[in-house]
């Protein structure tokens, strides 16, 4: 049932829900039965439901060349649509018998995940989440929000969702080949790492795998049913998956051919051979070597770095159990408990994702957290199926191995609420046409493929007021968002209004703060009197703190922090900037190295002696740092 599509309108009910001779199964949580008059207007398209295909389309492809990383802030103010439109579904989905166990469990874990951001180090990254990565707490209730959005459709509101999804899909699925077949000159629409790898509009080739992969299974159904017209659609999707180039796709790829060979036998061969008839196209036209991909992908340079991150994670579990570091905050619940090899091999960058959501979730939101989302997850298990339940698992299955991403996981969550919506829909059509005499129901729309929906009733004034109210306060967000990084990216070393507009509107992220300072900076360094040299410094490190400040976790901050403790000649608030530093990361290059200058500075040389042999542990030392440790190990020889 992973893949087809709930049966035609008739006679029949849909098996899931039918008893012994063929009548309705009788189920204790089962709703109401539907009247007539409930089921007689599914011809139409609710507000939702063109929310949900606008929202569904538009939200993959959202990309503006104004700004530095151009596929990252308008998904994420589209992003946010979804939290204040999806709060009232979820609270009328946690109200109804058949859908109170995963609406509950969205609630709770929606309810554990604010906590965990408001106690966090960093709450405002806690709700919104690290810039260009967007995890926070918000990012999780637009999930929740389109969950419920996609359960609460109804007939043509589903069909919209659908054609939606598939849209987005086949947008960056023709920008792909256009990346790779015509290699375009602009710099926004080159394809990831030097035009090696096509990424759509969403920024990372990995992020487009998983959107082709889930377009590839809604679309199995269809294409079974009418392979000339779905046949260019899918061969499509083929070929810019294999110019993604990359390999989680591979196994997945082939579970789905074998679940859509099982359902649906020669049909289901052709699809099969249709994709990929599309990846062997993209593999001969510019794909790497098949080979080279599956090997890299056990080297310890790929995933392997993922295992001893997971590993490093679980360390820092036992440090939050509870409640994690915070939804967004991977880097606190981990960096700080890495292993000289980690460290190693990441040589100063930082895993601000834990490349699978499930961990992720774990370290950020701790064992409550963990509880809740897999209630919910299961709770969906419990009712979904069909072609959107399709979309969905191929899109978490990605992401059990590559990041989260705001343009592409919410629609898994859509996908996943749709999945359930046309279980609902069709049970409620079941009960109703049992219910009434033929003549009655031969007005009555049936379930046909992508159908949707639960029992719809009146807006009463106070729910039209909550949607106004938490739809008006997304869009705020949304567009403050938006132009607050427009302004950041208009920023340079001699554009102190625009950082300081950017600062204004977002000052939840550290960015903005950090430009401010950087601009301080540079006026130090072009200034020569030495009263304004002093004071462009003080000003500097005012707000490099603050960009510390409002990210704790990342050493890096602390780091530059202690760069300007440095010009000012202030050793222990150095001192001190550098410990934050190495607490949030023990293995950062730069810390260590400047905290081991820092002690010969101060006569240390056998605390700089324990910073360098930590440094080589991670990279080779410079000439400048062995010269630096000749000198140490001459000061600490016994004479």
């Amino acid at each position: 049932m992973l893949l087809e599509a709930p049966e035609s309108a008739g006679t029949h009910l849909p098996s899931a829900y039918t008893g012994r001779g063929g009548a309705p199964a009788a189920a204790v949580d089962a709703p109401p039965t539907a009247a007539a008059s409930d089921l007689s207007d599914e011809t139409t398209v609710s507000v939702y439901g063109v929310f949900a295909g606008l929202w569904a389309a538009f939200l993959p492809v959202a990309f503006l060349s104004g700004v530095t990383y151009p596929s990252f802030i308008p998904k994420y103010a589209l992003m946010l649509l979804a939290a204040g439109a999806g709060i009232v579904p979820l609270v009328r989905l946690a109200r109804q018998p058949r859908t109170r166990w995963p609406a509950r469990a969205a609630c709770g874990f929606l309810a554990v995940a604010l906590v965990s951001a408001l106690v966090s180090s960093a709450p405002g990254i806690g709700i919104f989440g690290l810039y260009l990565w967007g995890t926070g707490f918000l990012f999780w209730l637009s999930c929740a929000g389109a969950f419920a959005i996609g359960a609460s459709l109804r007939r043509r509101d589903l069909t919209w969702a659908f054609y939606g999804l598939l849209a987005g899909a086949g947008a960056n699925a023709a920008m792909a080949v256009y990346q790779i077949a015509f290699h375009p000159a602009s710099a926004v629409l080159q394809a990831y790492a030097s035009g090696t790898q096509a990424d759509g509009f969403l920024g990372n080739p990995v992020h487009l795998e998983a959107l082709l992969l889930g377009a590839i299974a809604l679309s199995a159904a269809k294409f079974c049913d009418a392979p000339q017209r779905w046949g260019w659609f899918v061969l499509l999707l083929g070929v810019a998956l294999e110019f993604t180039s990359e390999r989680v796709f591979i196994p997945i790829l082939i579970v789905l051919f074998a679940v859509v060979v099982y359902q649906r036998r020669a049909r289901g061969l052709l699809f099969s051979a249709v994709v990929s008839l599309g990846c062997l196209i993209g593999y001969l036209a510019g794909g790497s070597d098949l080979g080279t991909r599956v090997t890299s992908g056990t080297s310890q340079t790929t995933f392997g770095l993922r295992i001893e991150l997971w590993r490093d994670a679980a360390r820092g579990l036992l440090h939050h159990p509870i409640l994690g570091t915070g939804p967004g905050q991977l880097l606190g619940g981990t960096a700080p408990y890495i292993r000289a090899g980690l460290g190693h091999h990441l040589d100063g960058r930082l895993f601000t994702d834990a490349h699978n959501f499930l961990v992720e979730v774990t370290v950020t939101t701790g064992i409550l957290g963990l509880a809740f989302f897999l209630a919910w997850l299961l709770g969906i298990a419990r009712i979904a199926r069909g072609p959107f339940l399709g979309f969905a698992v191929a899109l978490m299955a990605v992401e059990l191995v590559e990041p989260m991403n705001v343009g592409v996981t919410p629609l898994a969550f859509l996908a996943a609420g749709a999945a359930i919506g046309s279980v609902l829909y069709s049970f409620e059509w079941s009960r109703a046409a049992a219910s009434m005499p033929p003549i009655a129901t031969a007005n009555l729309p049936g379930p046909d493929g992508v159908v949707a929906g639960g029992p719809r009733g009146r807006t009463p004034f106070v729910t039209g007021t909550v949607v106004a109210v938490s739809v008006a306060a997304s869009l705020f967000l949304a567009v403050t968002s938006l132009v607050g990084v427009l302004d950041f990216s208009r920023t340079s070393t001699v554009s102190l209004p625009a950082a300081r507009a950017s600062n204004a509107l977002v000052p939840y992220w550290p960015q903005s703060a950090s430009q401010i300072g950087f601009y301080w900076r540079y006026e130090y360094a072009i200034d020569h009197a030495p009263a304004a040299e002093r004071t462009d410094l003080l000003n500097a490190r005012t707000w490099y703190t603050l960009a510390a400040d409002r990210d704790p976790a990342d050493p890096v901050g602390w780091w530059q922090v202690a760069q300007l403790d440095r010009l000012l000649g202030d050793r222990p608030a150095e001192g001190k900037a550098l410990g934050r530093s190495l607490a949030d990361d023990p293995y950062l290059p730069a810390s260590l190295s400047s905290a081991a200058a820092l002690s010969a500075s101060e006569g240390r040389w056998a605390t700089a002696l324990g910073y360098l042999g930590k440094l080589a542990q991670v990279r080779a030392l410079t000439p400048a740092e062995l010269a630096l440790q000749k000198t140490a190990e001459s000061h600490t020889r016994p004479s």
